[in-house]
């Protein structure tokens, strides 16, 4: 982490048994939501996956989100 940078962390998680859509926190200009981790799908956190202002989270599932700046990306 670079000193002086804003780094926000969200984790997500659904515990039905249906899946659900998530409305991510707003998060300052210039910074991006990147997937860590995501227990439905472990190729999402391969790819570094980005995603907009809403997730779509599978039934009985987490995800974890860090939210950097593009310059950091």
């Amino acid at each position: 982490m670079v000193p002086g940078t804003v780094t926000c962390i969200y984790c997500a998680v659904n515990a039905h048994w249906e899946r659900h859509i998530f409305e991510l926190p707003v998060i300052p200009e210039g910074m991006q939501w990147e997937i860590v981790a995501y227990t439905a799908d472990e190729k999402a956190k391969e790819d570094g996956r980005k995603v907009g202002n809403t997730i779509d989270l599978m039934e009985r599932s987490v995800m974890v989100l860090i939210a950097k700046s593009d310059q950091l990306i």
